[in-house]
């Protein structure tokens, strides 16, 4: 894949202005901002925990017209908005931002948005967004495998499938 999905970035204006990921991607100019949910489209892809599908090849059609990224905390999942567009949830990855530093499915906005991109097929923009981290990279590394297997399935059901491959199901023996 060679062109960038346009990134966007619904700001909650609850985190930390210093870590903020998301409003980094903003102020570098590689991610717009948008004011209210009400500027979402809903013919865009939107990454949120509420989502009822995982995120797939599938769903390039939707980020074609835009990955948005809700950047609240997800300590407080009341103040996340809800969206009348195709929300996606991730699979398991482990972050490696300072803030939530191996804690699974805790992504900054950034390695949430270059985890969407890898999946969709589009790494070279993951690294991109990445690139504006010092520790980006090693977001990459540590969910290569991961992020890989992935990319490779083809629809929701079998990115929930290649989840068990790193975690285990809650109703196997210990």
């Amino acid at each position: 894949m060679n062109e960038n999905f346009p990134i966007y970035i619904l700001e909650g204006k609850t985190c930390n202005i210093k870590k903020c990921t998301g409003r980094k991607l903003i102020k570098l100019g590689r991610a717009r901002e948008l004011d209210r949910v009400s500027r979402i489209s809903r013919s865009s892809l939107v990454l949120s925990p509420a989502g009822e599908r995982a995120i797939s090849k599938e769903d390039v059609k939707w980020a074609k017209n835009g990955i948005v990224a809700l950047d609240f905390s997800w300590n407080r999942p009341e103040e996340i908005p809800l969206i009348k567009a195709e929300s996606r949830m991730l699979p398991y990855l482990i972050p490696v931002n300072p803030v939530n530093y191996g804690k699974p499915f805790k992504l900054s906005t950034v390695e949430a948005l270059a985890a969407a991109c890898a999946i969709l097929g589009n790494l070279t923009q993951a690294r991109e967004l990445l690139s504006t981290q010092t520790w980006g990279n090693a977001f990459l590394t540590m969910n290569k495998i991961p992020l890989e297997e992935y990319a490779r399935a083809n629809n929701s059901k079998k990115v929930v499938e290649a989840q068990f491959l790193f975690v285990d199901r809650p109703d196997d023996p210990i």
